[in-house]
């Protein structure tokens, strides 16, 4: 499944065309269709597992194409309380200056995310929750251009998920979810 691409845009292709490409969160589709990417950008620190099935339609599961389908499960509430903080940054000066052929710079980008979770139990053996909350912050200082001066650049993404689990007998679970996505650049 794996292939050479040119394309930065297009996931790869598992055997089949990029297009075909199919992504997942929960269950439901949050993939491009006609262009083989993803709709949305979950959080990796909301994710508890990932399936993916390659190459092949099969008749089972709708899947439309050749690609790939790809899913994520989203973290959910147990009976413990927990939680977690977390806070990286990525100054400019850290990554070696490296030229590309036109000459220009491609890493002068400073770059943090802080992200923060917690999850436990509502009702014990029966309804539980969890919430997080992500931000990833960019900024470039631009440099004089023969046209002139070219703005800065920032960009700062809040997101937050939350989910909700309930088990009211053993063979049957609900899981109700939001999230909630703005980004200003």
């Amino acid at each position: 499944g794996v292939q050479y691409s040119e394309n930065s845009v297009l996931g790869q292709g598992a055997g089949g065309s990029g297009v075909d490409n199919t992504y997942g969160f929960d269950g439901v589709d949050v993939s491009l269709p006609m262009f083989g990417n993803l709709a949305s950008e979950p959080s990796t620190h909301d994710i508890q597992s990932v399936s993916m099935e390659r190459g092949g339609a099969k008749a089972i599961g709708f899947n439309r194409a050749g690609g790939f389908a790809m899913n994520t499960i989203s973290k959910s509430g147990t009976n413990e309380f927990e939680g977690s903080l977390e806070y990286k940054f990525q100054n400019k000066s850290f990554v070696s200056d490296v030229t590309s052929a036109d000459g220009a710079i491609p890493n002068e980008l400073d770059k943090s995310w802080f992200s923060g979770n917690i999850s436990g139990p509502i009702i014990e053996d029966e309804l539980f929750f969890y919430a997080s909350y992500y931000r990833p912050e960019v900024d470039k200082a631009n440099k004089e251009t023969v046209y002139g001066s070219v703005k800065d650049y920032h960009s700062v993404r809040d997101e937050f998920f939350g989910k909700l689990t309930y088990a009211p007998t053993l063979d049957l679970l609900l899981n109700a979810s939001y999230r909630t996505s703005e980004r200003e650049g």
